[in-house]
């Protein structure tokens, strides 16, 4: 993998996106109207040609077949030495799945009463869109660190969207989520997969510092190196946040 970098708009994208979260969270019933809307639309265009597929692409995308799919792909990567893409990988979806799971515990929404399939918890937000986002974000930014070519980066982040679109029109048209659920979940599955990209690569980061700066404290001089061990552990963020700085300047220049 090739190193990465992060400016502030990383951060900054962070932010945004858990602010965007919890500011839907918090006025979800400005958004009654735009749901009614949405899901008497939704209720139109049901046809029994088109529900067969969709009740299929539930079952694919739920959270939990993605939990299942996630650890197969993840020992695939960790066989072919690829063991930081694949604890990558199997960390976001389990954050993602445990996030949802808390935000449905925590925020009470109905679904609405004329479900084309059984779901009993509640609705706020699509688990399957936060997967969607989560799964298919991992594995395309992994696979950006492979590819050069603008014309597969293109593809594959058309591909990205596509899928997502398409998973988050899925629980509209089988009326199992609010236009509102779809939007938080969007917001909840960019925030997780920023928040862990960072993390991954603050990691490796550090791994790499230290291996360039190994800290050497033979037994017995603990004490006197007591101090020295203190500011050394600090090297690493300070490296990378310069790091960064360095590359934002760069960029701006």
């Amino acid at each position: 993998m090739r190193p990465q970098t992060l400016d502030y708009r990383s951060v900054l994208a962070i932010i945004f996106f858990l602010v965007s979260f919890l500011l839907v969270v918090a006025l979800r019933s400005s958004f009654d109207g735009v749901n009614a809307n949405v899901h008497s639309w939704a209720v139109s265009v049901n046809t029994g040609s088109f529900i067969g597929a969709a009740k299929m692409i539930a079952v694919v995308f739920d959270i939990e077949s993605l939990l299942v799919i996630t650890l197969a792909v993840a020992v695939v990567l960790f066989a072919q030495r690829y063991w930081r893409g694949s604890v990558l990988l199997l960390s976001a979806m389990c954050g993602a799945a445990v996030l949802v799971e808390i935000t449905k515990t925590l925020v009470y929404s109905p679904r609405p009463i004329d479900m084309l399939v059984h779901d009993t918890s509640n609705s706020f937000p699509s688990g399957h869109v936060t997967g969607s986002i989560v799964f298919f974000g991992v594995l395309t930014y992994l696979a950006w660190q492979h590819w050069d070519s603008s014309m597969a980066r293109a593809s594959s982040g058309g591909l990205y969207v596509a899928i997502t679109a398409l998973v988050g029109f899925d629980r509209i048209y089988l009326n199992v989520h609010w236009f509102s659920d779809i939007i938080g979940g969007c917001l909840l599955g960019a925030f997780w997969l920023k928040f862990s990209i960072l993390i991954f690569q603050y990691l490796i980061y550090r791994t790499t510092f230290i291996k360039q700066y190994p800290l050497q404290v033979k037994k017995g001089e603990a004490t006197a190196h007591k101090s020295s061990h203190r500011a050394h552990s600090w090297r690493p963020i300070k490296g990378y946040l310069g790091h960064c700085y360095q590359f934002s300047d760069q960029g701006a220049k």
